[in-house]
C-alpha cells in the first residue's frame, strides 16, 4: 500500500502522512510528499514531507522516498517518532539539514541518496539516534551521512560532503566508516566522539588548511584509522585526542579489498584496546560479544574467527558440587567454547536442576561420540554438546602405529542456525558436508566458510518446515575452523562453529580387529556404547557395562568378533 502527497513544497502542500500520538504506521510506501513553506516556522507544518510524527509514534517496514520538507524545513523523509525496519531513500530538503530523517529515532534502517539544500546538515539525518543501520551514497553541506546523531552498529560508506566531514559533531560506536569523500576537512568525521570504529579509505579531495582524510579534531577510542587520504597523500587525522587506537600501520584486516574489514588474529588491534562500561553487554557490528578473550579489540569488528584456535578440552574430570563453580586450565591461551573465546579456562559449574553449564552456556549433555567404520554420521541430541571422534582400525594400525593421530570434530551446537555435519564414505575423512538446520529463525542465503583457506559456499535457507536441511560440501583440513552462518529474523549474523583439531593416540595399545581409544580427561559418570550400523533411529544403543566412576585419562575399547565390521560407539555422560 502507498500514500502519495501533492502539490509539491508550496503553502498548500500535503505530506504523506501525520502519525498521531502513540500511533503506528506499518508496511505502507509513501512517496512524493511535502509539507508547507509557511513562514510562521511551526514544525508540524513545515518539517517531514514524507511522515510527521507525533510523541512515541511508531514506523516500520515503510518505504520512504522523494518527500521534501517545507521551504524552511527540516526532514525530508520523516520529522519524530522511532522508524524500524524501513528504507528512507531519496528524499530532499531545499535548504536545511535531515534530507532523509531529522529528530528521529532509526534502528536497522537503511538510508541512501538523500540529499540536503546547499546550507544544509546531515545529508542522511540530523539530530537522530541511529542504530544497526547502513548510511550510503547521501550528501549535504556539512556532514553529508549525519549530523549532530548518536550512531551504533551501522555502516556509514560512500557518503559525500562538502565541507567538514560526512559525520559532523555525533557520537559514533561499533561502527564502519569506509570510502567517504569531503571536498575540505576531514574525509570522515569532523568533532565527533568515537568509540571502537574503523576508518578506513575515506578522503579530502582540498589539501586547503591541513584537512585530514581520516578524523580531524575528534575523540578516538579503540578505533582503526587506516588509508585515509588528502589530495591523494596519506592523512589519517589532524588535531583531537587519541587512546588505545591505531593511527598508523597494517590493522591487518582480512580482506579490506573485498570490503572485508575483520581483523586476522595476527592483527596488533587485536586484545589491545581499553574496556569500557558500556561494554559489558554489549555486541561488535556483526552482533558478537564485545569483548572476547579479556580484552577489547581495537576497531569495530571482535576477533572470533582463527582457525589456530584448538577445540575447549578439560585438564582435570567434571566434577563440581551442586550449586558450585570450578574453573578448569587448558593448554590453550584462547579457547573456543560454544563459538567464543575465552582466556585460558574453562568454567564449569553445576546446575541444581541438573546439567552443567560451560562458560555461562547451560550444558544438558556432554561426553564423545566415536565411530569405527567408514560412515560416520551425528547423533546426539542437536542440543547437546558432543565430540565426534574418528577411530582407529586395526588395518588403520599397522600403517599408522599407536602413536599416530585421530581427528577431533567439536560441534558448538548452540547457534541459529545450528550445524550438521556428515562424512559419507571416507575412511580418511578427507570431506564433510556441513548443513544449515531447518529453523524459522533464518531465512535469505546462507552460507558456510572454511577459515582455513577462505573457501566460502553458499546455499538458500531451507524453507521451515518444508526442507530439513541445505549443505555445502568441505574438505576436512588437519586443523580447521568451519562455520555455517545466515541472517536472523532481527537482520543480525547468526552462525554456528564446527571446530576440527588433531587428537592424539595413547602409545600403549594391545591391537584386536577393531580398536579405538583416545588421551584425555573424559568427564565422570560415563557409560560406553555401542550400536550396530543401520537405523539409527529406530535401534537402541547396547551398554558395555563398564561404567567409568573415576577421571581415568585412557579409553580404549577392543573388539574381537571380525564379522562386526561396522559400529557406532558412543560416550555418554550420565548426570547425577
Amino acid at each position: 500500500m502507498g500514500a502519495q502527497g501533492s502539490d509539491g513544497p508550496g503553502d498548500n502542500a500535503v505530506r504523506c502522512a501525520y502519525v498521531g500520538t502513540g500511533a503506528q504506521l506499518i508496511g505502507f510506501t509513501l512517496t512524493n510528499g511535502n509539507a508547507r513553506s509557511t513562514t510562521d516556522y511551526v514544525s508540524d507544518q513545515i518539517d517531514g514531507g514524507g511522515a510527521y510524527c507525533a510523541t512515541n509514534a511508531v514506523i516500520s517496514n515503510c518505504v520512504i522516498t522523494g518527500c521534501s520538507p517545507g521551504y524552511y524545513g527540516h526532514g525530508g523523509g520523516v520529522c519524530g517518532g522511532v522508524v524500524r525496519s524501513s528504507i528512507i531513500a531519496g528524499n530532499r530538503t531545499p535548504q536545511f539539514g535531515g534530507a532523509g530523517a531529522y529528530n528521529s529515532v532509526l534502528d536497522r534502517c537503511n538510508v541512501f541518496d538523500n540529499q540536503t539544500g546547499f546550507i544544509g546538515s546531515g545529508g542522511g539525518a540530523y539530530g537522530c539516534t541511529v542504530s544497526h543501520s547502513t548510511f550510503s551514497n547521501n550528501w549535504a553541506s556539512i556532514g553529508g551521512a549525519a549530523y549532530g546523531c548518536s550512531i551504533a552498529n551501522s555502516v556509514i560508506a560512500s557518503n559525500t560532503s562538502d565541507q567538514l566531514g560526512v559525520l559532523r559533531s555525533c557520537d559514533v560506536r561499533n561502527s564502519l566508516i569506509v570510502r567517504n569523500v569531503t571536498r575540505v576537512w576531514a574525509g570522515a568525521a569532523h568533532g565527533c566522539t568515537l568509540s571502537n570504529c574503523t576508518v578506513a579509505f575515506n578522503a579530502v579531495q582540498d589539501p586547503w588548511m591541513n584537512a585530514a582524510g581520516g578524523v580531524q579534531d575528534c575523540s578516538l577510542v579503540n578505533c582503526i584509522l587506516y588509508s585515509n587520504t588528502t589530495a591523494g597523500v596519506l592523512s589519517n587525522y589532524y588535531g583531537g585526542t587519541y587512546d588505545h587506537s591505531l593511527l598508523a600501520g597494517d590493522p591487518q584486516f582480512a580482506n579490506a579489498a573485498g570490503d572485508n574489514y575483520h581483523l586476522l588474529l595476527s592483527s596488533p588491534c587485536v586484545d589491545a584496546g581499553m574496556n569500557q562500561p558500556w561494554m559489558s553487554d554489549a555486541t561488535d557490528l556483526d552482533g558478537m560479544p564485545r569483548v572476547l578473550g579479556g580484552t577489547v579489540d581495537i576497531g569495530c569488528y571482535e576477533q572470533a574467527r582463527d582457525p589456530t584456535l584448538a577445540a575447549p578440552s578439560m585438564s582435570l574430570p567434571l566434577d563440581v558440587p551442586a550449586g558450585q563453580t570450578g574453573v578448569y586450565p587448558t593448554t590453550n591461551t584462547s579457547s573456543w567454547i560454544e563459538g567464543s573465546k575465552a582466556a585460558g579456562v574453562l568454567v564449569v559449574a553445576r546446575q541444581e536442576a541438573g546439567g552443567y553449564a560451560t562458560n555461562g552456556i547451560v550444558q544438558e549433555m556432554g561426553g564423545s561420540v566415536w565411530s569405527n567404520e567408514v560412515h560416520w554420521i551425528w547423533t546426539g541430541p542437536l542440543d547437546s554438546k558432543l565430540f565426534e571422534y574418528r577411530c582407529v582400525t586395526n588395518a588403520e594400525a599397522s600403517s599408522t602405529g599407536a602413536s599416530g593421530t585421530t581427528l577431533r570434530v567439536t560441534l558448538a551446537g548452540s547457534g541459529s542456525p545450528r550445524v550438521f555435519l556428515e562424512s559419507p564414505g571416507h575412511v580418511s575423512f578427507a570431506a564433510m558436508i556441513l548443513r544449515g538446520t531447518n529453523n524459522p529463525h533464518v531465512f535469505g542465503l546462507m552460507w558456510a566458510s572454511n577459515a582455513a583457506n577462505g573457501q566460502v559456499e553458499w546455499f538458500t535457507a531451507p524453507v521451515y518446515p518444508l526442507d530439513q536441511w541445505s549443505s555445502a560440501p568441505f574438505a576436512l583440513e588437519p586443523t580447521n575452523v568451519f562455520y555455517v552462518c545466515g541472517t536472523n529474523v532481527y537482520g543480525d549474523l547468526a552462525c554456528d562453529s564446527v571446530v576440527v583439531v588433531p587428537q592424539p593416540l595413547c602409545d600403549t595399545l594391545s591391537w584386536s580387529s577393531e580398536v579405538f581409544s583416545v588421551c584425555g580427561g573424559i568427564p565422570t559418570n560415563t557409560v560406553y556404547q555401542w550400536q550396530a550400523c543401520g537405523d539409527l533411529l529406530g535401534s537402541e544403543w547396547m551398554d558395555f557395562g563398564n561404567v567409568r566412576t573415576a577421571g581415568v585419562p585412557l579409553v580404549s575399547i577392543s573388539e574381537t568378533n571380525a564379522a562386526i565390521t561396522q559400529r557406532f560407539y558412543r560416550i555418554i555422560q550420565i548426570l547425577p
